[in-house]
């Protein structure tokens, strides 16, 4: 499964990320770049999943918008770019209370092999930038079951919407 963020001058952010039979997930790979078009993006993560089997990628509902000035000629939507290169592409349920509950409930230890108490979620070294970020989001002052989207949220909600989505089981 992959989970997009789009951005350009804000980087977009995208994670790899695996779930097995008993609802482990595993995080392996992240993406985080700024100033990169869709195309560019499309073959990056089609490049970087070599491979791989990619069931569904879960993007922000910007991947629907179209590319540069609506209307212009030659400017399609940015999911038909994805879907060109493979990338099978479902929209976020942008339901983000859903989603931060979700992995609030990942990263809450509970009692895994001979009893030793881990957390469903794993992220790999192999993310820094997510390691980095995910200590240090905030809750939003007036909604206090969100995050406070003026920080560094991109990688935030590249794992938080294949999550909320309720055709991923998790």
């Amino acid at each position: 499964i992959i989970g997009i963020d789009l951005g350009f001058k804000n980087p977009s952010a995208i994670l790899w990320m695996a779930i097995d039979d008993e609802g482990e997930i595993y995080v392996y790979r992240e993406f985080y770049k700024a100033g990169m078009n869709y195309r560019e993006l499309g073959e990056t993560i089609v490049e970087l999943s070599a491979n791989e089997h990619i069931e569904v990628a879960v993007a922000d509902t910007n991947i629907w918008k179209q590319e540069g000035n609506v209307g212009q000629a030659g400017s399609e939507v940015i999911q038909e770019i994805f879907q060109r290169k493979g990338i099978p592409v479902l929209k976020a349920d942008k339901e983000r209370v859903i989603g931060w509950q979700q992995v609030r409930e990942a990263l809450n230890p509970s009692p895994g092999m001979w009893g030793v108490m881990r957390s469903r979620l794993t992220i790999s070294e192999l993310c820094p930038n997510l390691i980095r970020t995910l200590p240090a989001a905030i809750h939003d002052k007036n909604r206090v079951e969100d995050v406070d989207s003026s920080g560094e949220d991109h990688l935030l909600d590249a794992l938080r919407q294949p999550l909320e989505d309720r055709t991923i089981s998790v």
